[in-house]
């Protein structure tokens, strides 16, 4: 699991209690980037959290999302990556979201991004076959994947983490 934060260590901590509170199938490892100066929130070092294999990077100066996912990239050493903000709350009724995801990707290698957002105006969807596909070349131009990891992403690594 990977994250992107930026000095809201209050949300972050609500989001991860949420997280682990509904999750169906526990990451191996969840890395915490941090886009600023903030230090290591002092609550990563409760009991809740010192069981679970936490790792915290932090930039030390605020260069931007797309900066901090490209970073993330660089640390992803597992097939399958799953994406989050700080300052997401999560439900049971997305449930069971991790292992679905992976499931799906196992058995359509040509998917690389699971997204639990559905048509909510971030892109159409259309079906194909059993799933639901980003619409191709929405707006004329080639669409699909998102630069926005606070909508739970499932994605593919090997498809795209060498590219870094």
């Amino acid at each position: 699991m990977l994250i992107t934060a930026c000095g809201r260590n209050d949300l972050l901590e609500a989001s991860l209690k949420s997280f682990y509170a509904v999750v169906d199938q526990e990451p191996q490892e969840v890395i915490i980037y941090e886009d600023g100066p903030g230090e290591k929130p002092e609550f990563l070092a409760g009991d809740m959290w010192r069981t679970r294999n936490l790792r915290w990077i932090s930039g030390k100066t605020r260069m931007g999302q797309c900066f901090a996912v490209a970073r993330l990239i660089q640390e992803a050493k597992h097939d399958y990556v799953f994406w989050s903000e700080e300052d997401w709350l999560w439900q049971n009724q997305i449930n069971p979201f991790m292992r679905e995801s992976k499931l799906i990707l196992d058995a359509h290698p040509e998917v690389v991004m699971v997204s639990l957002r559905g048509p909510s105006g971030w892109h159409p969807l259309v079906r194909s076959g059993e799933l639901w596909i980003a619409e191709p070349y929405w707006r004329g131009v080639w669409g699909g994947w998102s630069w926005n990891p606070g909508y739970g992403v499932v994605t593919r690594c090997s498809s795209y983490c060498h590219k870094f």
